[in-house]
C-alpha cells in the first residue's frame, strides 16, 4: 500500500513531509471542497488536491503531493485563480526555482527514474536521475520561469554543463518544459552587451519549439518500459 504523503517548500527553502490525511486534518482550509480529511479516500484527496493545481509524484511505495506556487498560508480559492490565470501574485525567484525544479523531477519520475535534487544554489547541475540498476546516471540543469521570458545564462557559457537542460516556464499556471543538449544551449544562446558588461540569453524563439517542448523522450525511460 502506497503512503501518502504531503511535500511543503518554505520560502526560505526548508521543505517538510507530512502524511496527507494528518496534514489535512490540522490544516482543513486545503481540503477539496466537498470532501473530508477522514471519510474521503486517500485517492479522492489527491484527485480534489491535483484539480486545485497541485503536483503529484508518484513512485512505487509513495505519492508525494507538492502545494503549489502560493505563499503557505494561503487557500485552494488563491490556488484555483492562480491556475485560472486570474491571480496577480508576484513570487521569489527561488519559489519559482523550487516549482520548477519540482516539477523536473515529478516528470522525470514518471519515466520511471530516480531523481535526487542537489544541493540549491551549488555550482553545478540541479538534478541526479539515474535508472532502475544504477547503469546510468544523467545530470540535469534545470531553469525556472514564471512565463514565457528569455532564460538568463549569466555572463559566461562555462557553467553551462551537465547531460540535459530542462527549461520549465509558465511554472505557476500551466509548465511547460523544453529538453535541450548544453551544446544546443550554448549554440542558441544571445550575447548581450551592455556598458560594457557582456551577459548570456536564450531568447524563447531559440528554446520554445517543436524539437525540444515536452522532448523527454530526448533523455529517455529509466525503467524497462516502453
Amino acid at each position: 500500500m502506497k503512503r501518502f504523503m504531503v511535500l511543503i517548500t518554505h520560502k526560505e527553502g526548508r521543505v517538510e513531509i507530512h502524511p496527507m490525511k494528518a496534514w489535512l486534518r490540522r490544516n482543513p482550509k486545503f481540503v477539496p471542497s466537498g470532501m473530508h480529511p477522514s471519510s474521503s479516500t486517500s485517492h479522492q484527496l489527491r484527485s480534489g488536491l491535483k484539480k486545485l493545481g497541485w503536483m503529484v509524484q508518484e513512485t512505487d511505495t509513495e505519492v508525494r503531493l507538492m502545494m503549489p506556487s502560493q505563499a503557505y498560508t494561503s487557500s485552494p480559492q488563491v490556488a484555483r485563480k492562480q491556475r485560472d490565470g486570474a491571480s496577480s501574485i508576484k513570487l521569489e525567484a527561488q519559489i519559482v526555482g523550487n516549482i520548477g525544479l519540482y516539477y523536473a523531477c515529478y516528470q522525470l519520475s514518471s519515466f520511471g527514474w530516480n531523481v535526487m535534487p542537489t544541493a540549491r544554489n551549488a555550482r553545478g547541475v540541479d538534478i541526479i536521475a539515474y535508472n532502475r540498476d544504477c547503469s546510468r546516471f544523467v545530470g540535469v540543469q534545470v531553469k525556472a520561469l514564471s512565463k514565457r521570458a528569455p532564460v538568463p545564462l549569466g555572463t559566461t557559457l562555462d557553467n553551462i554543463m551537465g547531460d540535459f537542460w530542462i527549461i520549465v516556464n509558465n511554472v505557476t499556471s500551466a509548465p511547460r518544459a523544453f529538453v535541450m543538449l548544453p551544446a544546443e544551449v550554448k549554440n542558441l544562446a544571445h550575447r548581450g552587451e551592455k556598458g560594457g558588461h557582456v551577459s548570456y540569453w536564450l531568447q524563447p524563439a531559440a528554446y520554445d519549439t517543436e524539437e525540444f517542448a515536452e522532448g523527454w523522450s530526448r533523455i529517455g525511460r529509466g525503467d524497462d518500459a516502453v
